[in-house]
């Protein structure tokens, strides 16, 4: 496990602007001159525009700890000041193997992750198959589009690139998408992390997946809505010999939007977005004008069946349900729980007013017309973390995937339009990723495959205490009513009613009735209809047999 270095050195600085209705800056980048052997490798100041952020190549995003500008934050806005937006971020993954072992990586303020790439596939047996983590030639390398080819970094990434996998335009030259790049590899093969050495361990007590991940973070030299943006992609090849089914990628991030115990996490699964914003009106560190800010998900290896690329979204409120694994002292099981948007120890997430109906991603309403499910009042303000994660995919040796974000800031006149300003600037963030993102990203994304025919599941577990739970398959969008009956044929209770897109839904039966009381053990009967909402097309039910035991 990597700890962040009580020193670093600003590799880089690009004069920026403190105002977002700023105009283009046109100043050069400036190389600090030192050599690379009197200077600490291991992180960088990503300083563009209105954003100044601290990146390690230990996998650990804007978490400065080496108490720099006499905070641990790690990214400020604007850039200019000491205002503090994110803590630390980084990425999380989880993966079942083919001997049904559960795996995990992940990166907090400490991290499972080590600078350099595998050399030779991954096979449990053996650490030393990657890298020496300390070799300079795994430091971040950042370039802007200025940068003379006769600097360190530049000369660097296009003659290592072979050794390093950093991206190279088809001449040879580096790959630079935007005015200001980032690019180091990393793995999760921290041969510290699986002994005793210094009291250090995993962050997780369990065995890493092999995973080799090349991090690509870019911005826009502009002014708008790209001079609150940085891009991060994540390319992610398996390096072990193992495949992993159900593999889950999340972007954990601990937002402190100035003071940190003020503040409340939404989600819009539309713009495949993930927020926090200010719980109350005035803040200590930003007064009234307290920003929102969040990551949008821009790639994925698997869009959701609506089309998303955003699969859940979970929050840690220090519990008690809303609470993220404790470091150290819990299993894989719990990351992979709430990464698939589940709760720590596996519950589902299901609707306020009606346990029925399961999500991932809670939170979802919109808080500027207090609409839909939002944070309040189920939460009170304080100092949170949220956790985006992607639809699960099956990763086999030698597969690449690609994770695409954007972190993304918005400010209005209060802190519910700082909420509206922020989602009106994703649309432009999104446009300027399509832009450029074939350079980068040379896989197609697999398309999402919607179910051909209508389909209920048999309740499960069956007989059931107190709970079972039914998989319904829309083939396309339809009006939907579940009802259970009892053995007499009297209603007991109408599960759902309404409608919903085609995929896959889970509903869950409590055991109760529609007053809310638990009903007696006996034989009951689920009955689903459902209708599809295009003219002419013919309706669809089926009946479920469950027992009810105490």
């Amino acid at each position: 496990m990597k700890a962040v270095p009580m020193r670093i050195i600003l590799i880089a600085l690009l004069s920026f602007v403190s105002n977002v209705s700023a105009q283009k800056i046109s100043a050069p980048l400036i190389q600090k001159g030192k050599s690379l052997s009197d200077i600490d490798t291991s992180g960088v100041i990503f300083w563009l525009n209105n954003i100044r952020a601290f990146l390690w190549n230990t996998g650990i995003y804007f978490n400065s700890s080496s108490n720099v500008f006499n905070t641990n934050e790690g990214l400020f806005w604007p850039g200019s000041t000491n205002k503090n937006l994110v803590f630390t971020a980084g990425p999380w993954i989880a993966g079942k193997d083919e001997r049904d072992t559960l795996r995990s990586s992940i990166s907090y303020n400490l991290s499972e992750y080590q600078p350099g790439r595998i050399l030779s596939p991954y096979a449990d047996t053996s650490m030393a198959v990657a890298n020496n983590p300390d070799d300079s030639r795994f430091r971040i390398l950042m370039l802007s589009d200025t940068s003379s080819p006769e600097s360190i970094d530049y000369q660097d990434w296009m003659n290592n690139a072979s050794i390093t996998g950093a991206p190279l335009e088809r001449d040879g030259t580096p790959l630079l998408l935007g005015n200001l790049n980032a690019y180091w590899v990393m793995n999760d093969l921290d041969s510290t992390a699986y002994t005793s050495d210094g009291g250090q361990s995993r962050v997780l007590p369990d065995l890493p997946l092999g995973v080799e991940i090349q991090n690509y973070v870019f911005g826009f030299n502009e002014a708008g809505d790209l001079s609150n943006t940085i891009y991060i992609v994540l390319k992610i090849i398996n390096r072990s010999i193992h495949t992993y089914d159900s593999t889950y990628i999340g972007w954990f991030n601990d937002i402190d939007l100035g003071y940190t115990n003020d503040d409340l996490p939404g989600c819009d699964t539309l713009l495949s977005l993930g927020y926090m914003y200010n719980g109350i009106d005035s803040d200590a560190v930003y007064g009234k004008t307290p920003p929102a800010c969040g990551f949008v998900v821009l790639n994925a290896p698997r869009r959701t069946l609506s089309g998303a690329m955003l699969g859940s979204f979970f929050v840690d409120a220090g519990g008690p349900a809303w609470e993220l694994p404790s470091w150290g002292l819990t299993s894989p099981t719990e990351i992979r729980n709430v990464l698939s948007g589940k709760f720590r120890l596996g519950a589902p997430i299901t609707l306020p007013g009606n346990p029925t109906v399961t999500t991932t991603c809670p939170f979802s309403g919109d808080p500027v017309t207090n609409t839909g499910w939002t944070s309040t009042p189920d939460l009170n303000p304080t100092d949170m973390r949220n956790l985006i994660g992607v639809s699960p995919f099956t990763f086999s040796p030698g597969d690449t995937v690609y994770i695409a974000l954007a972190f993304v800031v918005g400010q209005g006149t209060d802190r519910l339009s700082s909420i509206t300003e922020l989602k009106a600037a994703v649309p432009t963030v999104v446009s300027r990723w399509n832009d450029v993102k074939s350079a980068l990203v040379y896989v197609d994304e697999p398309k999402p495959t919607l179910p051909s025919e209508f389909n209920v599941s048999e309740g499960y577990p069956n007989p059931f205490n107190p709970s079972t739970t039914f998989r319904i398959v829309l083939s396309e969008r339809s009006r939907v009513s579940i009802k259970v009956y009892d053995i007499l044929g009297r209603e007991v209770r109408q599960l759902i009613s309404g409608e919903y897109e085609a995929g896959t839904h889970q509903v869950v039966w409590d055991g109760k009735n529609g007053k809310g009381m638990v009903c007696s053990t006996g034989v009951y009967y689920t009955v689903v209809r459902a209708t599809p909402m295009a003219e002419n097309k013919a309706g669809f039910m089926a009946t479920r047999k469950v027992v009810l035991m105490k």
